[in-house]
């Protein structure tokens, strides 16, 4: 059964009264409750712990997270767009269908994370951590993910057109069938990495290490593979 709102707000209040003083207040405790289809758009909750939590179909638009404890979060449908997770332990979350769009992610943990089909557009995710992640289907146009671990992510069927994962390390990661033209990929750690099938026209793979890196049947006209090496272009179509 959902966490009761008035309960809820007075939680809230005594966060942000020890937000402001840790010698007041109290930190926002919500292990294990239920927070499904709670609003909790705007409000500050940075630094508060939400493990086991259940905020499925809640929306959370424009909060603030940052640097909470969020791991085993069941946030599946959630609205979590133009929200600040920096720093977030999010690690072995679920989150299928959920929208993070224009959410600020750098340094998170996201490793083991369930984020099928999530959306991610414009997301920063400078040196997040996300490996393991699955992250199926997933909307991620123009995200910023340069200097993340990517290490073994399931991103088959993703969108990630314009998108910056240099310097990233992507090893053994699966982008099968996925779109990600104009992306950039420089100096990534890309080994084992597959791309069969996928579209990278026009994306930029200079100086990449990617021994095994695998190609097959992918759309690569206009890709600069500069300095890359490993790299198995075998059946690319142009």
């Amino acid at each position: 059964m959902p966490l009761d709102p008035l309960l809820l707000s007075r939680m809230i209040a005594a966060h942000q009264l020890w937000l402001a003083d840790p010698t007041k207040g109290m930190r926002a405790v919500f292990d294990g409750l239920n927070l499904d289809g709670a609003n909790l758009n705007g409000v500050n909750l940075s630094g508060a712990s939400f493990k086991n939590v259940s905020m499925q179909n809640a929306s959370a638009i424009g909060a603030n997270f940052q640097n909470a404890v969020m791991s085993n979060i069941n946030v599946r449908g959630a609205s979590m767009h133009q929200t600040n997770l920096a720093g977030a332990d999010m690690s072995s979350m679920t989150a299928d269908g959920a929208r993070f769009d224009d959410s600020t992610m750098h340094g998170a943990k996201l490793n083991n994370a369930s984020m099928p089909n999530a959306s991610l557009k414009r997301a920063g995710m400078i040196g997040a951590n996300a490996s393991g992640a699955d992250m199926t289907g997933a909307a991620m146009a123009d995200v910023r993910a340069h200097g993340a671990n990517f290490n073994s992510v399931k991103l088959d069927g993703a969108t990630m057109d314009r998108a910056a994962f240099h310097n990233s390390d992507m090893t053994g990661a699966s982008a099968r069938n996925s779109s990600a033209q104009s992306t950039r990929f420089d100096n990534a750690k890309l080994a084992g990495m597959s791309f069969a099938g996928s579209d990278v026209r026009q994306a930029s793979f200079q100086n990449a290490n990617a021994p095994g890196a695998f190609f097959k049947t992918a759309q690569t006209s206009g890709a600069n593979f500069t300095g890359a090496v490993g790299h198995s272009l075998t059946g690319i179509r142009s």
